[in-house]
């Protein structure tokens, strides 16, 4: 995805963030989860950077064969209906529903911190944290598909932050 935005003519800058630590030590909770999206809050925090992030699109399980995004119901308003309207467009609207769903990830430390943030995230998948989550379940058009609207949503979402400096 890095190198196919490349270019991109975009006002503002992309970074790519990769998280680790996301799943709970002991149980999930505040504290106990997210390890990577809360450190990298904290740290542009402590160096005046947060302000400078104007919105976060996690793209977290979208590999798997029956691919199901649902409306991740934390997740920003504007930021969902730019990657959905932009889903639809590309005729993806199987792949993206409109079923809504709660799902405590990696953007909650974002939007706690009032960064707009959405959740593109399978959370229906039966395999997850067993020894049957095998390459045989991934799907390259899965990932094309997240691809392709994420990369063809960037301008709109671009244009939309340029417009709230």
């Amino acid at each position: 995805m890095a190198r196919s935005t490349a270019g991109l003519k975009l006002e503002n800058t992309l970074e790519f963030l990769f998280f680790d630590g996301e799943e709970a030590v002991v149980e999930w909770t505040d504290q106990d989860s997210v390890y990577g999206s809360r450190y990298d809050v904290d740290r542009r925090y402590r160096s005046s950077a947060l302000g400078n992030l104007k919105a976060l699109i996690l793209v977290d399980m979208i590999g798997d064969k029956d691919l199901n995004i649902r409306k991740e119901t934390q997740s920003t308003a504007w930021l969902k209906t730019i990657l959905w309207n932009r889903a639809q467009s590309l005729g993806y609207s199987k792949e993206f529903l409109n079923d809504d769903q709660e799902i405590a990830d990696d953007h909650v430390p974002y939007l706690r911190a009032g960064i707009p943030a959405v959740d593109l995230i399978d959370f229906d998948y039966p395999y997850w944290h067993t020894a049957a989550d095998t390459l045989d379940k991934t799907s390259g058009r899965s990932l094309k598909i997240v691809g392709d609207v994420v990369y063809f949503g960037l301008p709109e979402i671009d244009r939309h932050v340029s417009q709230m400096k």
